[in-house]
């Protein structure tokens, strides 16, 4: 062979011509200097990445249910992880500015509005006790034809919901459904089925807890319903002095608990407590069982 071969070498430069330019090699060492001008760097989109793990707002702390979640506590994570928003920038005036999502300050705690439809936002929530709840949304609209549904780990559980006119963007009122709910730490994804309304707050009330039953297990509970006292039979079947007895009310509040309960033993619970509905909880922790009863306050 030859002594020497050319070699064509692809740049990509500023400049529209010589994008490609020949030069010479002989055989043996050779040593090439490459300098380059006007370097261009700009920034990639990171959206969807793993530097934009999603997460609760604002510290990465699970919202509560039962409790109150102002849609624009919506998560960490940005475009197409947390929500998806189809205009660019906040028209708002509200908190999150340097994101898509359009935030104000219609209502006391702050609202989402220019909703368009196919929109969504999540939110990482801790569901304290499973069961049915009632929620409550806060919506405004001039128009009469919005729509939204809410979905728990991808689980529609509320159907299609409607937002009928309530005469302006800034009369606000509450409207309801009733969802149920698996306990744990979930993803709530509020999707806008049909834009054009404003929605602030979500609070979820427990209204029917789920009622967990093992069976034969002998656990007395009576009268019930009840007015000054409540007697509690613990079971005798198996042998623990790790027993505990909890009263929790509709909010998943533990308004009375007793620990370190031997089997067989009886209690009264005399706490004034308010007229209304309850769950019992039994839990053996030496044994790893469980049982609740719905008691009754009246």
């Amino acid at each position: 062979s030859s002594n020497w071969q050319v070699y064509t070498m692809s740049f990509i430069m500023n400049s529209p011509t010589d994008n490609n330019t020949s030069f010479g090699l002989y055989m043996g060492g050779n040593t090439i200097n490459t300098y380059i001008d006007n370097v261009s760097l700009q920034k990639a989109d990171c959206e969807g990445d793993s530097n934009n793990p999603q997460s609760a707002y604002p510290s990465g702390v699970p919202h509560s249910i039962p409790g109150t979640i102002n849609t624009t506590h919506y998560d960490n994570g940005g475009q197409d992880i947390a929500y998806y928003d189809t205009s660019n920038n906040n028209t708002g005036s509200g908190i999150r500015q340097d994101e898509d999502v359009d935030t104000e300050n219609r209502t006391s705690g702050g609202n989402v509005g220019w909703i368009a439809s196919g929109e969504w936002l999540e939110f990482t929530v801790d569901v304290e006790t499973p069961g049915e709840y009632t929620v409550s949304y806060q919506v405004a609209s001039k128009n009469n034809n919005g729509k939204f549904k809410l979905q728990f780990n991808e689980q529609d559980v509320t159907g299609t919901v409607s937002v009928a006119s309530t005469g302006s963007w800034a009369t606000f009122t509450t409207i309801q459904n009733t969802v149920s709910l698996n306990s744990g730490q979930q993803v709530m994804r509020l999707y806008f089925t049909t834009g054009s309304f404003n929605i602030g707050n979500i609070t979820f009330q427990l209204s029917q807890p789920k009622v967990e039953q093992t069976q034969d297990i002998d656990l007395y509970v009576y009268p019930n319903p009840f007015s000054n006292e409540l007697t509690v039979e613990l079971p005798t079947e198996m042998e623990s002095d790790a027993m505990s007895v909890q009263v929790i009310d509709i909010t998943g509040k533990v308004v009375y608990e007793r620990t370190q309960l031997n089997a067989g033993q009886i209690i009264q619970i005399k706490e004034e407590l308010s007229n209304g509905f309850y769950i019992l909880k039994w839990s053996d922790e030496k044994n790893q069982m469980s049982a609740t009863r719905k008691i009754i306050k009246q």
